[in-house]
């Protein structure tokens, strides 16, 4: 494969309505985490590998940390399903899936990550969010965000910023630096 050739993306918005996220707020932070049954991750994957979708990408918040198990050993049982029906390997292989991380100690700052995850459910790369996004009156407004109290400035991001950027290669596809949401708006991590 020549680093040129295309690559088959595919993109499950797994967050596709409000009740699909939970937001939480304290004070002037916020925080969602994902609220959706789970098996919908496991359609997704079955559907990536019937399109001979090669990498497969999650949005970011889209996955809680504590489903990372759970998609792990989802990916490589769909993956060795597959190739036993279709008598050939299946074309995925990575997924990169954008994670609402749990704090350690009740209190502490939320992460917010990006996780590589190969065929057999290996965790190749793990990259967290280096800049909050702060939601703006006009973003709370815009999103449709029913809060229960005024907002005088923006709505600070609850979590606990990366300080390192990962780059890793790999090999057919490329070098890899993840960059979450805010994270492009900035010209040097």
């Amino acid at each position: 494969r020549a680093y040129d050739d295309p690559i088959r993306l595919g993109i499950a918005p797994l967050l596709e309505t409000r009740t699909d996220a939970t937001f939480q707020f304290v004070g002037s932070r916020y925080s969602v985490s994902p609220s959706y049954d789970v098996e919908r991750m496991s359609k997704v994957i079955e559907g990536a590998l019937d399109s001979d979708v090669e990498l497969l990408l999650f949005p970011e918040m889209s996955v809680a940390e504590a489903q990372l198990d759970y998609l792990s050993n989802n990916i490589l049982t769909r993956w060795r399903d597959h190739a036993k029906k279709r008598g050939r390997e299946p074309s995925l292989r990575y997924v990169m899936a954008g994670v609402s991380g749990t704090p350690v100690v009740a209190g502490e700052r939320h992460k917010n990550f990006v996780v590589m995850i190969d065929r057999l459910g290996r965790e190749v790369m793990r990259q967290g969010k280096l800049h909050r996004w702060n939601l703006e009156p006009v973003h709370i407004s815009r999103y449709g965000l029913d809060l229960e109290f005024k907002v005088e400035g923006p709505l600070e991001e609850d979590i606990d910023p990366a300080s390192n950027v990962t780059i890793l290669d790999v090999v057919d596809l490329g070098r890899i630096i993840h960059l979450i949401c805010a994270d492009a708006n900035f010209n040097t991590p």
